[in-house]
């Protein structure tokens, strides 16, 4: 994803250091999908385009735990269990997230197989093997979202990819 032509909603970015992802990813005993690091280095803590909130690693070690121990609790996609199983899922972290609480994982054997285990459908999917690949998805595959057309017409926002930074965690 070319980040450059992202357009930012307001200038007061919340960076992640490559030294954090690196810590994170020593911490977890993996690689972060591609594309994490470029995410949060250049974009940081916040929104893309009202939708998507990449996580940054703090957030990931603060509450990792706490995800797999809710998707124990509540699992209900056992109509994509082809696709990752319960087992693997509650070993995997995640990234990501949609403002209507669908979560993007991955397994810490397979960094390049993101997963999305939406909120409201028993089934997983697979939105592609890189971050970008999934947000691209996510924004534009319709299966997650519906039709963009029906968003609501008075709100408007800025063509192509936008980003709104979030205050410090």
């Amino acid at each position: 994803m070319d980040y450059s032509s992202v357009h930012l909603l307001n200038e007061s970015l919340v960076l992640v250091s490559p030294e954090e992802v690196a810590q994170l990813e020593q911490q977890l005993g993996t690689k972060m999908p591609a594309g994490y690091q470029d995410f949060v280095t250049t974009l940081g803590l916040g929104i893309l385009n009202d939708t998507v909130r990449v996580y940054t690693p703090n957030r990931i070690s603060r509450e990792l735990k706490d995800f797999q121990q809710r998707w124990d609790e509540y699992w209900f996609w056992d109509e994509g269990r082809d696709v990752l199983s319960k087992e693997k899922a509650l070993e995997s972290i995640i990234i990501a997230d949609t403002g209507n609480g669908d979560e993007l994982v991955f397994h810490p054997s397979q960094p390049d197989k993101l997963y999305v285990l939406p909120r409201d459908s028993g089934q997983i999917f697979e939105p592609g093997s890189t971050l970008d690949e999934a947000v691209e998805w996510i924004l534009h595959s319709g299966v997650l979202l519906g039709d963009a057309d029906e968003e609501d017409e008075d709100f408007l926002r800025p063509e192509g990819l936008y980003f709104e930074p979030f205050p410090p965690e």
